[in-house]
């Protein structure tokens, strides 16, 4: 996974512009049923995110947990997904639309 985020820091009035790299790796726990339309997941990452704009020039690792719940749509393989992140340096929800 590589990514780019930007982040608030509630402290300082400042915001921190990253690049994030990380090892990313989900595992599905499916309820069964013809169509399995509803499975828990949990994902685990590690990795490492470069500042590259803002106050200095830092590199922090971080690990994540992220389980949730995921829910097949009625057309293809489309499906939604939501549940909490779990991180060393947060915790926050998220959500998202799959395909």
């Amino acid at each position: 996974m590589v990514s780019q985020s930007k982040t608030y820091y509630d402290a300082v009035p400042a915001v921190g512009y990253h690049i994030n790299t990380a090892i990313y790796m989900r595992r599905y726990f499916h309820l069964g049923g013809e169509y399995d339309v509803i499975a828990f997941y949990s994902d685990a990452a590690i990795g490492a995110k470069w500042k590259y704009k803002g106050y200095g020039r830092d590199i922090f690792y971080f690990a994540a947990w992220e389980p949730g719940i995921r829910m097949k749509l009625i057309y293809g393989n489309i499906h939604i997904f939501v549940g909490p992140t779990l991180a060393l340096d947060c915790i926050g929800f998220h959500a998202g639309l799959g395909f």
